[in-house]
């Protein structure tokens, strides 16, 4: 009975390296793309997404940077934060361009396990992170082109990438006319229209002079990316967050993957 209990206890532990060893095999890549922690380690991590901790983490990894979510305060301080509404994931009620930095800064950013300060781009950018770093600000905020709020936020963009020249800088927005004015704005960034619809939106993109689309791994495929790179259009994917996800966004021959979950990536690379 001890005997065939052993055996099968071994077959078990073979077993489980054998799909172990098969789930995480290399990918065989011409070119790796630009790698990228999705606000830091991304949406499953014990740490708050966008924290300081959080992207420090993911930079501990042989990643090339981090996406990084950006909102306006009411007194024109960008901050690194997801959602509109404090009440989300803070300790703190209100909505973020009616509230100014100096009450937003005494808020929890939480995961269940970890709390952090919402920190400002300026203090994040600040922490002598290596040179040619890569930070992709992806622009939450929604100012019609034209108005007061949208002058502000374009000028503070232009103003923090001037300050850092020593990280490499990509925007993504929603708003093609954000990107459009960002353009002719001198903003030294590579600029992402959020894609919903690679193919019926890539005119557009190309017509505007935009660098990339950035997208949901799953609205989009491996035929779509190559018309689009085909235009000179990067693409960027974001979805990923798991072995699986990462492997088929590798396969789609991206130029940037943000990816949740970067130990598995690095596993995929052998990184």
């Amino acid at each position: 009975m001890r005997k065939r209990t052993l055996i099968l206890v071994l077959f078990a532990v073979a077993l489980g390296l054998g799909v172990w060893n098969y789930t995480y095999r290399p990918v065989v890549l011409e070119q790796s793309p630009l790698i990228l922690g999705h606000g830091g380690m991304g949406t499953r991590s014990l740490l708050p997404l966008n924290s300081i901790e959080s992207i420090r983490e993911a930079l501990s990894f042989p990643i090339q940077g981090s996406e990084i979510d950006v909102r306006m305060t009411s007194d024109a301080v960008l901050i690194a934060f997801h959602d509109n509404n404090l009440s989300s994931v803070t300790n703190c009620n209100g909505i973020i361009e009616q509230t100014s930095y100096s009450e937003i800064e005494k808020c929890n950013n939480s995961t269940w396990f970890k709390s952090s300060k919402i920190e400002a781009l300026t203090d994040i950018l600040g922490k002598n992170w290596p040179s040619e770093t890569t930070f992709s600000l992806d622009i939450k905020e929604f100012s019609e082109v034209g108005t007061k709020r949208s002058y502000l936020l374009l000028r503070a963009l232009k103003e923090l990438t001037l300050r850092f020249p020593n990280y490499n800088f990509l925007v993504e927005s929603m708003q093609l006319p954000f990107l459009a004015e960002l353009r002719g704005n001198g903003t030294n960034t590579q600029l992402f229209f959020y894609a919903r619809d690679l193919e019926s939106e890539l005119p557009e993109v190309s017509a505007l002079g935009l660098d990339g689309v950035s997208i949901n791994m799953d609205l989009t495929s491996k035929e779509q990316i190559a018309l689009a790179q085909n235009s000179n259009i990067k693409v960027m994917l974001w979805g990923t967050g798991s072995v699986f996800s990462n492997r088929k966004a590798l396969q789609m021959s991206p130029d940037i993957i943000q990816t949740d979950d970067i130990s598995s990536m690095m596993k995929l690379l052998e990184k």
